[in-house]
C-alpha cells in the first residue's frame, strides 16, 4: 500500500471549493492531504488525474477523488471512447468502460 498526495485538494487537506466554508476538511483525504492506494494504479482519464468532476464542483465519479484507480487485471484501451473515459458530451463517463478508459482483456 502506498500513499500519494490527495488529488482532490492537491495535498492541502481543505475542500478545494471552500464548501461549506474555507475551513472545511477535504472529503477525500479527511484533511490529511494524503490518500492510500494499494496495488498497481492508473491515472484517471476521466478527470485527468485532478480528482474533480470535469464540469461540476464534485469529486470525480470514476476515481472518487483520488486521481487514480487500482488495476487488478490485464487491460486494454476502450474502443468506444478511445481511452478518454468520457462520453461524447464529456459530462458522463463512457458507458462501455465506466470512465476508466480501459477494459479488461479477455484471457482465453
Amino acid at each position: 500500500m502506498s500513499q500519494k498526495k490527495c488529488a482532490f485538494c492537491e495535498g492541502r487537506g481543505k475542500d478545494p471549493f471552500d464548501v461549506p466554508s474555507e475551513k472545511s476538511n477535504c472529503q477525500v483525504c479527511n484533511g490529511k492531504g494524503k490518500v492510500k492506494l494499494s496495488g498497481d494504479t492508473h491515472p484517471c482519464n476521466y478527470c485527468n488525474s485532478s480528482g474533480k468532476h470535469p464540469i461540476e464542483r464534485l469529486t470525480c465519479p470514476v476515481c472518487k477523488g483520488y486521481g487514480a484507480f487500482e488495476l487488478n487485471n490485464k487491460t486494454k484501451r476502450c474502443s468506444q471512447c478511445n481511452g478518454a473515459g468520457k462520453s461524447d458530451n464529456d459530462y458522463f463517463p463512457c458507458a462501455h468502460c465506466h470512465g476508466f478508459g480501459l477494459i479488461e482483456e479477455n484471457v482465453a
